[in-house]
Order: structure tokens, then C-alpha cells, then sequence
């Protein structure tokens, strides 16, 4: 499944022509800079990993008590 994925992106990118229509503005960067988005990315993991924990922490204790 994997392999196919892979063949078919890269076969589509093969593929693909992109022009640039010139009535549209042409943007070089994001309004971000990477530090910042790394950061954002970084907090994001963050919380998730321990929403996560909190989460395994909590049902584990209510496994504990219900047998009880």
C-alpha cells in the first residue's frame, strides 16, 4: 500500500505543470518565520503528549479503584 501511495504522488508530480498567472501576486515566504513556527509546532506536541499522559494516568486510576 505503501509503494502505491509513493508511485502515485510521485507519478502525479511527474505530471503536473504549474504556471504562474502574473494578475496574481507572487509570494516567496510565509508571514512566519521558521523559529516561530517551529515554537508553534513544539507547544502543539507538547500539549498533545500530555493531554495524552493525563489521559493513560486517569484511566489507569479508575482501574483501580472500580476493582476495588
Amino acid at each position: 500500500m505503501g509503494i502505491a501511495v509513493c508511485g502515485m504522488h510521485y507519478t502525479g508530480m511527474a505530471a503536473v505543470d504549474f504556471i504562474h498567472n502574473p494578475a496574481l501576486p507572487y509570494v516567496t515566504s510565509m508571514n512566519v518565520t521558521s523559529s516561530v513556527f517551529s515554537l508553534s509546532i513544539a507547544t502543539i506536541d507538547t500539549v498533545i503528549v500530555v493531554l495524552a499522559i493525563a489521559q493513560a494516568m486517569s484511566e489507569a486510576n479508575q482501574r483501580k479503584f472500580s476493582s476495588i
